[in-house]
Order: structure tokens, then C-alpha cells, then sequence
């Protein structure tokens, strides 16, 4: 009965494992690094990556027309527990070579419905 029950479990686990792995269409991807380089005109960001296995890569990604960019800072003093960061837009332009990055783009492509400026790094233009 009991070893039923832990192949069961164990099958359980195999079929949760693929369905995890398995890509999916509207799925959306993070990519997070250093900016390297911004490109306003062009509308691209070119990361500094470790991507998996801590696999060092350069990544150039588009920006979509419509991209949310925005900064996220701690809304210091956290007086609401329920809205700890506070998030600014921006344009293109104002993110900075040097700033940390979260990216998420749709469908494994490389354009960014999202940039997400975690860490200022660069020096203000």
C-alpha cells in the first residue's frame, strides 16, 4: 500500500516537473543585468547578463512602444506595509549605463513590455 502510494507521489512529481518545463505561449521571461548601453532613438537597452548557470551573456533588448519603464525605490519611512517600493516612470532616456535592470519580456522574445530600474549605478546626463 505504501509503496502505491509513493509511486503515485513520485509519478505526481515527474508530470509536475514537465509540465513546468514545458514553454507557454504568452509566457513572460525576466532577464535581469547592468546597462550597458541605451540607445533612445533605436528604443534598446544592451544588459550585462548572468544568465542560467551563471552563464555571463550580453543582451541587447527592444523596447516596445508602449514599455513601462519605471524606477523602484523603497518608500522610505515605510509607514504602509503594503506598499513598500515606490514606482516612477521614465523615459528611455533617463535610464543610465551602470543602472540595474529587470526586464520582462513576452513570447521568449527580446522586446521588454517592462524595464524595471532596480539600482542606479550610472552617472546622472
Amino acid at each position: 500500500m505504501l509503496v502505491k502510494h509513493v509511486s503515485g507521489i513520485a509519478g505526481l512529481l515527474v508530470a509536475l516537473a514537465l509540465v513546468a518545463t514545458v514553454p507557454r505561449a504568452g509566457a513572460e521571461e525576466r532577464h535581469a543585468g547592468t546597462v550597458i548601453a541605451v540607445d533612445p532613438e533605436n528604443r534598446t537597452l544592451t544588459l550585462d547578463e548572468f544568465g542560467a548557470n551563471a552563464v555571463r551573456q550580453t543582451r541587447v533588448v527592444r523596447l516596445a512602444s508602449d514599455a513601462d519603464i519605471v524606477v523602484s525605490e523603497r518608500n522610505e519611512p515605510v509607514t504602509d506595509f503594503s506598499r513598500l517600493f515606490i514606482e516612477t516612470r521614465i523615459d528611455v532616456a533617463d535610464v543610465r549605463a551602470g543602472d540595474f535592470v529587470v526586464v520582462v519580456t513576452r513570447d521568449h522574445s527580446d522586446v521588454a513590455g517592462r524595464v524595471v530600474v532596480t539600482l542606479r549605478g550610472g552617472a546622472a546626463s
